[in-house]
């Protein structure tokens, strides 16, 4: 078994996220729990959403959900390595998701903790979004909010995500220097940087985004499966967005 110590969060900076964050009662907590491959045996660390009233919580049930005070709250008591944020849209009479909401982008394995230095492919990204920008928890990636909508395709594809909906993603108001500190809307950007990185959707999307540097081997971190915590009743990635429920 290839044993993994157990990673140390980026403490929650509470006072640096955004209003735009904040107002909404869409809060979870989480842990690090063990993830044992069953294949090669090498362990990992998942971050299953919490709710923080107890159990599991789900990036689809607004029960499991809380505000940002009482996450806070619940963190700081410790026993917790963070909070998130369910990405949610709401529907309307026709059954389509409202429009211009929040988007959240997870940029991985880009940025030095040590030093926060950032890999000029995410740098670029950066620039062009021109919105609130953060540390992820592990202190190796960057994660971004803008209001947008994003286009019916391309989801993931190498260091690359971005989602709108049935989502959780951790929030660790770890502030990227020389980024807004509030949500922009970023309409044209999102389009221009997911085209970038897409096409135009008939293309496969899957293989490392463009000039996204070189990928590293292995498992990804956190990448979700059946764990000491349960099992994922569907997909679900802990280095950035999170689906689904984890049940025990």
């Amino acid at each position: 078994m290839t044993c993994a110590a157990k990673p140390v969060a980026l403490p929650v900076v509470a006072d640096a996220i955004p209003a735009d964050l904040t107002a909404d009662r869409r809060f979870v907590v989480w842990r690090y729990v063990e993830d044992v491959d069953r294949e090669t045996s090498e362990v990992s660390w998942d971050k299953p959403p919490l709710c923080v009233r107890g159990g599991p919580a789900s990036s689809t049930n607004p029960r499991t959900w809380a505000t940002f005070a009482e996450a806070l709250d619940a963190y700081l008591r410790g026993g917790l390595d963070g909070i998130g944020y369910v990405l949610h849209r709401k529907k309307g009479e026709d059954g389509k998701e409202e429009r211009g909401g929040l988007v959240g982008v997870d940029l991985d394995h880009c940025r030095d903790r040590e030093t926060g230095e950032i890999a000029e492919w995410v740098q670029n990204v950066i620039r062009e979004l021109d919105t609130y920008a953060e540390a992820s928890p592990s202190g190796e990636g960057v994660r971004l909010f803008l209001f947008a909508d994003l286009p019916s395709h391309g989801r993931k594809k190498g260091d690359f995500e971005c989602y709108q909906n049935g989502r959780y993603v951790t929030v660790t108001g770890q502030h990227v220097g020389g980024t807004p500190r509030t949500i922009e809307r970023r309409q044209e950007q999102i389009e221009a940087v997911h085209r970038r990185i897409f096409g135009d959707g008939k293309a496969k999307a899957d293989g490392p985004a463009p000039d996204a540097g070189p990928r590293r081997q292995g498992r990804d971190e956190g990448r979700g499966g059946g764990g000491a915590g349960g099992a994922v009743t569907a997909g679900w990635r802990a280095g950035g967005f999170i689906s689904a429920v984890w049940t025990a």
